[in-house]
């Protein structure tokens, strides 16, 4: 032959990538950012995303910045122990205000301690959860074209 393989020996990934690129750099599978859901696509494996910015590392034991969708899990026990917290708070402080007493007070305020931290990673969750559903809705679009 002259020196090219065959299409029919060729590999699935070798025929789609195009020409310049090399296999073992690049990624050849739609792999999406983290951050905004562009298609990275023939890009390296470790790099900046071309439309945000974000660094990600697409190796496979590695997949930092790329969209995975665990990332789509609601924060159910989050929100349910930020309100039990909460609740907990509130039920101790009205009931150490009556008679005060000092040690319902500080179990109050530590309550109201722990809720304010769930509250926070309940918060954080709902983001990160609202951001998913953002770039899955970009990732339907853009595969529906």
């Amino acid at each position: 032959m002259n020196g090219r393989q065959s299409d029919s020996s060729m590999s699935l990934a070798d025929r789609e990538l195009p020409e310049g690129l090399d296999p073992d750099r690049t990624l050849i599978h739609s792999v999406y950012c983290g951050n905004c859901g562009f298609n990275l696509r023939y890009a390296t494996y470790v790099g900046r995303c071309n439309e945000c910015g974000h660094p990600y590392n697409a190796r496979p034991l590695t997949m930092k910045g790329i969209f995975t969708p665990a990332a789509l899990l609601f924060p159910t026990a989050d929100v349910l122990l930020a309100l039990l917290c909460s609740v907990i708070c509130f039920s101790t402080l009205r009931s150490a205000l009556r008679p005060v007493n000092a040690w319902a007070i500080f179990l109050a305020v530590v309550a109201g301690l722990i809720a304010a931290l769930y509250s926070i990673l309940a918060v954080r969750g709902l983001l990160r959860f609202l951001r998913a559903l953002g770039i899955m809705r970009r990732i339907r679009k853009e595969e529906g074209e």
